[in-house]
């Protein structure tokens, strides 16, 4: 579970700083804006598998995940 936090505290540090630069310069150009985004996404998915217990509340937590981000718009 330490390996999970840690890799959530470094996503969640290079996101920082991305969105730092971005606002210092706006320099950032449209892909590392949506690799930053997915990096968000993942951080999200694992929150719900590092934070929860039994299957059906990971399963729901990360459903709940993927309509926030409409990853399944049109399905």
């Amino acid at each position: 579970m330490n390996r999970i936090r840690d890799t959530l505290f470094v996503i969640g540090v290079l996101l920082g700083m991305s969105i730092a630069v971005e606002k210092l310069c706006g320099c950032l150009s449209r892909e590392a804006k949506e690799a930053a985004a997915e990096g968000t996404y993942l951080s999200q998915q694992l929150q719900c598998v590092d934070n929860l217990e039994t299957k059906a509340d990971i399963d729901g937590c990360r459903a709940s995940v993927k309509a926030r981000w409409a990853k399944d718009a049109g399905k």
